[in-house]
Parts: structure tokens; C-alpha cells; sequence
């Protein structure tokens, strides 16, 4: 059901959002008297779920949820109407036109959906007004990606300041280090010592090839708000309400405090003592290497070989071995129920895990809500589109990179933005996004797109020859095949993704 609520308004904002853009193609088209054929949504091949003929427009619903057009006389387009174009122009077709009428048709969807996407969210901040987190409200400091701690960052730091600006919003400081070009970061360590930390120009690109886009969070305590099914911890006997305080005998405080130690502990070394060939031997490795079955492949012990001690535990027999081991990959936890302190022996799975969320309500109840008058909710509007745009354009570098390239989703992607309950506030947001999305996309010069028609346009004002109709017609085709190329690879990224994470 979550999937069918998610699906249908992902389609209810693109359906919108589709029919608004083609309109943006369709009011300058008729207001310059051009004629067009058809206007769609969705795409009819072979045949329509709906159609009408109203004067010299035939106005539809196609079957294939792929997005929509208009067709517009004397113009080479999707349709590839050959046909069409091999007649005499006509007064009232597309290629008779100035070219700057030209220009205005084929522009009007990109600006449409710019004003769209500026409208809605100017709609949205004088209805709902905007909802950030405090950075002054952020007392515990933040943890700290692993990844990032190299720089000289600590779990507890506060954020002072990025580029010399003072942060004053906790939900921008990743952003604007990811796609805003930040390289002088200001905090306050939890010793009180204040130090700005410089990262490398391309610090970007290093924490998106790490998987590490939330450099900071902010720091919460460790309270459970799910348990996973058939995980260590629904084994072990946790609720949900329970607070880690404390882990193999060691006092906790923040989440962070005891996912570090636990990943420490996985990672501690040991000893294994063997007699091999008639002489004694020893090896170390990770404690996150011990699985059944896999001492062997680990350490380059033969069948033959016969084990002496595991960390300094003499054993006598095959099943001690196992015990030994087993042992030491158990963890003890300490939690807090209520006015109770608990503790629980814990055997994490292979990646490390115990198999809990976190509840989120210590932060929720940090944010706040700043209220807009119109007037207000106008100009905020217009500065949220821009620097959306500005954001989306600027994380588009990431996609020429391996591990951008795996990355691409499609619809599957686009409809996990919305929640799995109808929620209107979030639909806009939403719908508002996909419509700058859909502006910027649709700007790119590739045939095919609006952007490539836009191309050829200002070469034939520029040098005031109009491009070959076989040279319009071959790069249509190529843009069509790229373009159907890039949706297969994206959707079949989507369908990868879930079957295997």
C-alpha cells in the first residue's frame, strides 16, 4: 500500500507538471498562429487512453507514463513525421516562423516550469512556512563521519561558522560544503578550543566516492525507536524506548560514543597459535574476520594444522575453538528501561550491527518554524528556486564519476521522495522540485530536448543559416536513442537496488 501511495502521487505531480509544461509550448505556438496537432499526456503509440479533436488540435491521454507532447506542424520532433516535412511549408507551420518566434515557443516549457516551481514554493511557505533546525539549539554538537575525522573534525564539535558566514541553519551545513564550494570551517571542539579547519578543493568528491554526504549530524542520545526483524537485538531482548548507556563496561553518553566503540571492538586484533609441519606458529588479524567456517581462508591454516590458543585460551577441542571465538565477538550493552539499567550479552551480525533505528524525536523537537507574510513567501519563493536550481546543477558533477554513474535512479527514485502517507506539504515540496528538476534537464543541449532544439535556433540566428532538415532529423534520432538509452539504464539502477540493498 505504502508503494501504490507513493506511486500515485508521484504520478498526480509529474501529470501536472507534464500538462503545465506543454502548455508553456502550446500558448506561444497559438498566440503566434502556429498550428498544433496534438497535445498529450503520456505518449501515444499506436494508440490513446483518451482523445478529442477540438478545432485543429487533438488533445489526449497516451498509455506509455514515459511524459508528453505536443506535436507542432512543420517542426521536427519525437513524432518524426517525414511525411510532413517533405510537403511545401505552410503559413500556419513551425519552420515558416521567425526564428525568434521560434525561440519563444521552444523556451516556453523550460520557463514554465521555472515559474512553477517558484510559484509552488512561495504557495507553500505562506501556507506552511519553512521548517529548519537551529544551529544554536544544537548544544551536544555533532558526530562526525568517520570518513571526515581526518581533517581534525571530533564527535562534539559545534559548527561556528563556513567561509567566515555564521551558521545559523544545521540542515545547510552539509549542502553547502557538498555543492556550495565551502572550504574554511569554523567549531568549537568539545574542549573549548575554537579552530578553523580547512579542507581540499575536492573534499566533495571525496565524501560522495565514501559514501559520507552527512559529514556532520547532529549529536543525539541512543535511544531506540525500531527493531529490525530477526536481528541481534530482537534476539538479545530490546525494546523499543530503551537507551544505550553504556558498552563492555564503558559509560555512553550519544549514539556516536557507542557506535565507534563497537566498531572498535569489532575490529580489535587476536591471536591464533597453531603447529603447523611440526612447528608452532602465530597470526593476528580482525576480530571482524572470525566466521564459521572461515578461520581457514583467513589465516592460511591447513586441514592438517592443529590449533593451540585463540588469544592466549589454551584449547583442547573443536567446540572451544568455536565457543572461544564466538565469545569474543559478543558485546556487552548496557541499557536504560525506564528506571531501570539493564545489561544484555549481544553477538552483533557480520557488518557489525545490532539491527536498531534511532529515534529521531530529540531532534524533531529542535526544529522550528519561521512564518511567512505574502509579501514575504514571494521573495523567499523566488530565492528557494534559484538556489535549488543553483544545488541540483552543481550535484550533477557527481553523475561523471563510477560510482555517480551507479548511482542515477529513475522513477523508482524520484517516487521515494514522497512519503508513504498522503501528506500535501510534502507533495508540493516535492512536485516543486521535480519541476526544476524538469526545467534544468529539459535546458541541456541534447537533441531531442527542448535544449536542443534551443541549439540549432540561436546557430541559425547567430550565423543566419538554418541548419540541414537531415542533419535536424539524424540528431532527433540520436537525442531520442540516448535519451531512451539513459531512462532504461536509470530505471534498471532502481530495479538492481532492490533486490540487492
Amino acid at each position: 500500500m505504502d508503494i501504490l501511495i507513493q506511486a500515485g502521487q508521484l504520478i498526480l505531480s509529474l501529470s501536472i507538471l507534464i500538462v503545465l509544461h506543454e502548455f508553456g509550448h502550446y500558448l506561444p505556438a497559438r498566440a503566434f498562429k502556429t498550428r498544433v496537432e496534438k497535445f498529450y499526456l503520456f505518449f501515444d503509440y499506436k494508440f490513446s487512453i483518451f482523445k478529442k479533436k477540438i478545432k485543429d488540435t487533438e488533445w489526449g491521454i497516451g498509455w506509455i507514463p514515459l511524459g508528453g507532447y505536443v506535436k507542432i506542424s512543420g517542426m521536427i520532433d519525437e513524432s518524426m513525421d517525414k511525411e510532413q516535412m517533405a510537403q511545401e511549408p505552410q503559413p500556419w507551420e513551425f519552420r515558416t516562423k521567425p526564428a525568434w518566434q521560434r525561440l519563444i515557443i521552444m523556451i516556453g516549457g523550460i520557463v514554465v516550469n521555472l515559474i512553477v516551481g517558484f510559484v509552488i514554493y512561495a504557495m507553500v511557505l505562506a501556507i506552511w512556512g519553512r521548517e529548519y533546525l537551529p544551529a544554536d539549539k544544537i548544544v551536544n554538537g555533532y558526530s562526525i563521519a568517520p570518513e571526515f575525522k581526518h581533517y581534525g573534525f571530533e564527535d562534539g564539535d559545534k559548527v561556528l561558522s563556513l567561509d567566515g558566514e555564521v551558521v545559523k541553519e544545521s540542515n545547510n551545513i552539509n549542502k553547502f560544503i557538498l555543492l556550495r564550494g565551502v572550504q574554511d570551517v569554523e567549531v568549537e571542539h568539545p574542549s573549548g578550543e575554537i579552530e578553523t579547519i580547512k579542507l581540499s578543493e575536492d573534499v566533495e568528491y571525496e565524501m560522495f566516492q565514501t559514501g559520507a554526504m552527512s559529514m556532520f549530524s547532529p549529536r543525539t542520545h541512543a535511544v531506540i525507536d525500531s527493531i529490525y526483524e530477526a536481528s541481534p537485538a530482537e534476539t538479545a531482548g530490546f525494546q523499543k524506548g530503551d537507551q544505550i548507556v553504556g558498552l563492555n563496561g564503558a559509560k555512553l553518553e550519544f549514539w556516536d560514543e557507542f557506535s565507534n566503540g563497537l566498531r572498535d571492538y569489532q575490529k580489535r586484533e587476536w591471536k591464533v597459535v597453531y603447529e603447523k609441519d611440526g612447528r608452532i606458529d602465530s597470526t593476528f588479524s580482525s576480530i571482524d574476520s572470525i566466521m564459521m567456517g572461515g578461520l581457514a581462508r583467513t589465516n592460511g591454516l591447513d586441514t592438517e594444522d592443529r590449533l593451540i590458543s585463540i588469544n592466549d585460551t589454551e584449547l583442547v577441542s573443536w567446540d572451544q575453538m568455536l565457543s572461544t571465538v564466538h565469545n569474543l565477538r559478543n558485546v556487552d550493552v548496557d541499557i536504560k528501561r525506564g528506571d531501570k539499567l539493564i545489561s544484555m550479552n549481544v553477538t552483533p551480525n557480520n557488518r557489525g550491527l545490532l539491527g536498531v533505528g534511532l529515534s529521531d524525536k530529540e531532534i524533531k523537537d529542535l526544529v522550528a518554524t519561521e512564518e511567512y507574510s505574502i509579501g514575504a513567501a514571494i521573495a523567499s519563493g523566488f530565492k528557494l528556486a534559484y538556489w535549488t536550481l543553483h544545488d541540483y546543477a552543481a550535484q550533477l558533477k557527481f553523475v561523471f564519476t563510477k560510482k555517480g554513474a551507479s548511482s542515477m535512479g529513475g522513477f523508482g527514485a524520484f517516487g521515494k521522495l514522497f512519503e508513504p502517507e498522503w501528506n500535501w506539504h510534502t507533495f508540493w515540496l516535492n512536485t516543486a522540485l521535480i519541476s526544476i528538476i524538469l526545467a534544468f534537464m529539459n535546458f541541456l543541449p541534447i537533441p531531442a530536448l527542448d535544449g536542443g532544439h534551443i541549439m540549432f535556433l540561436l546557430y541559425e540566428m547567430i550565423t543566419g543559416r538554418k541548419p540541414n532538415e537531415k542533419v535536424l532529423e539524424y540528431a532527433q534520432l540520436v537525442g531520442l536513442i540516448l535519451i531512451l538509452g539513459l531512462v532504461l539504464y536509470a530505471n534498471g539502477n532502481d530495479i538492481y537496488k532492490a533486490f540487492t540493498e
